[in-house]
């Protein structure tokens, strides 16, 4: 029984890729040109294939409506992602480019762990209970990861001893504000 693998699937010119700071959880193909665009997403699977591919596709360059549209009836296809990739001359403009890449690679990891828990609700409906499991379990893993990008920033650390009075904590969240100002 074969199972879906979520592949993320990268097309514009070689100068673009290397520009796109994406940190990706799940296999990654780069596509060049049309020609092997087309030849990666058309691409028959194998009688005996275990995993068959379900692309997440970026577009660093500009296509033609025409493929466009082709390339979003393809069932192999499941999220198109736009992406204009330009030269920047300002630092404050790279650092927008670096963030919204960063937002881009969360934007595909949640649309990957949307992608595999209804595949997983579909085989549940089916009592396929062992691709369940699989699609189930690659979600939380990718959730796990997706979490490393979030990082709290702590300003202060307050202490409260547990027979604090309400004076000494009106104290202490006055020396707070008076700190934070």
């Amino acid at each position: 029984m074969s199972s879906f693998e979520p592949v993320v699937l990268i097309y514009g010119s070689p100068a673009d890729i290397l520009h796109a700071t994406l940190s990706l959880p799940v296999p990654s193909l780069f596509a060049f040109d049309l020609k092997s665009l087309e030849n990666i997403v058309n691409l028959s699977p194998q009688m005996n294939q275990l995993y068959l591919h379900r692309y997440f596709l970026v577009l660093l360059q500009s296509i033609d409506d025409t493929i466009f549209h082709q390339l979003q009836s393809n069932h192999r296809i499941i999220r198109i992602y736009k992406k204009q990739n330009s030269i920047e001359q300002n630092f404050k403009e790279l650092n927008q480019m670096a963030n919204s890449f960063k937002q881009l690679t969360l934007d595909i990891t949640n649309d990957i762990i949307q992608f595999l828990t209804h595949e997983g609700e579909k085989q549940l409906k089916l009592e396929r209970i062992s691709l369940v499991k699989i699609y189930y379990q690659q979600a939380r893993i990718l959730k796990e990861w997706m979490m490393t990008f979030f990082k709290a920033e702590p300003c202060h650390i307050l202490l409260i001893s547990l027979n604090s009075t309400q004076e000494n904590l009106d104290n202490t969240q006055q020396g707070l504000q008076t700190i934070c100002k």
